[in-house]
């Protein structure tokens, strides 16, 4: 991909390191690396991303970026409560039933996620390797059914870079990849090193209120 003059390789997502230079923002070297190769990434401070990749065309793969559990307590009169959880109407899902070339939508398709995914969690580490590497165990454990880390109640407070802020991404990732059946593998995740790093934190919370991952940590 060429921008302002510069050419910016997508050759796998594997263990890539890419700059960016677009206009008259700042350039940026983006860390590429998939679930199994975290060896890759820098063991540095920064800002990290998880996304995902797919590699098949189930449909309800996709439904990774719009799974959500809604609990709903409603009051009525005479002191009556009613609760539980809230069930989609649905009406948006994709089917790649249709397609004329299946492979042919597939590689494109996983071409442009890596482009085009927004973030399933951001979050920032003094120490990239070792952090991301934490992650990695604690999703496999969730995976494997050890479920040890169990999932957080809405609005309980989890420090960053911690070894329970882990064990959330591990429990919330985890849970939707075992419901919709997706393989681990298909995790990837961008990372940018800071310059500063007393700035992680403050901006840190500003990607999260601005791009809203799905699996934030709140």
């Amino acid at each position: 991909m060429a921008t302002n003059g510069r050419i910016c390789r997508f050759e796998s997502p594997m263990a890539d390191e890419v700059e960016f230079v677009v206009g008259s923002v700042s350039p940026l070297t983006v860390h590429f690396a998939s679930l199994s190769d975290l060896d890759s990434v820098p063991d540095s401070a920064g800002w990290y991303a998880w996304f995902y990749i797919p590699s098949s065309l189930n449909p309800e793969h996709f439904q990774l970026y719009r799974h959500t559990r809604v609990d709903s307590t409603v009051t009525g009169i005479f002191n009556l409560t009613f609760e539980g959880r809230l069930k989609s109407r649905g009406g948006d899902a994709v089917t790649g039933s249709g397609l004329k070339k299946p492979q042919t939508s597939l590689e494109l398709l996983r071409s442009l996620f890596l482009a085009f995914a927004p973030p399933l969690y951001v979050g920032i580490s003094k120490g990239l390797r070792r952090r991301l590497k934490a992650h990695r165990k604690t999703l496999s454990e969730f995976m494997a059914g050890a479920g040890a880390a169990g999932e957080l109640k809405t609005g309980t407070s989890v420090e960053p870079d911690t070894e329970r802020e882990s064990q959330f991404f591990g429990a919330r990732i985890g849970a939707a990849l075992r419901t919709l059946r997706i393989s681990a593998d298909d995790l990837h995740v961008k990372c940018v090193l800071a310059e500063t790093p007393s700035e992680m934190k403050e901006i840190e919370q500003v990607l999260n209120y601005a791009l809203t991952p799905h699996y934030g940590r709140r």
